[in-house]
């Protein structure tokens, strides 16, 4: 996604996380900030794709993600889901809520390294690439005698 807009959605979703509760009931404040949500996300799409797509129109492309929901990345369809969706809304301002919550975390990702102990192990053998290298002297000075 674009870094511009994944920042003002965290930005959105961190400022206002603390309005929201696991629970059944919805407060009236859940609805006006639904509604925020929808215009920030909305009109930032639509400005983004009015300057890449020349005459484009926000209802056409609705109803093109409906009808390609099945290719679209998880992610992106997720994101353009909570748009319609409060309940998938109320459960993204939850996750931000009970991460802010957490506090800072410390996270070290690694994978594993694959560690060559013999020459073998790490390819074809190439005896031809095994020549000697021979270097002599091309100065005559007392150091090349040697």
């Amino acid at each position: 996604m674009d870094p511009e807009f994944e920042e003002l959605r965290e930005g959105f979703c961190r400022e206002n996380c603390q309005h929201f509760e696991d629970s059944d009931e919805n407060k009236l404040i859940y609805t006006d900030i639904f509604n925020k949500y929808t215009e920030l996300v909305e009109s930032m799409i639509d400005k983004k794709l009015k300057q890449a797509v020349p005459g484009f129109s926000m209802q056409e492309f609705m109803s093109l993600l409906e009808s390609h929901k099945d290719h679209l990345m998880s992610e992106v369809f997720d994101l353009l889901l909570s748009l319609a969706d409060f309940e998938a809304f109320k459960e993204v301002m939850l996750s931000y809520k009970r991460d802010a919550s957490e506090g800072p975390t410390f996270e070290i990702n690694c994978t594993p390294l694959r560690v060559y102990v013999e020459e073998q192990e790490d390819g074809d053998a190439r005896p031809d690439l095994d020549r000697t290298l021979q270097i002599s002297p091309i100065g005559t000075g007392p150091k090349a005698k040697r």
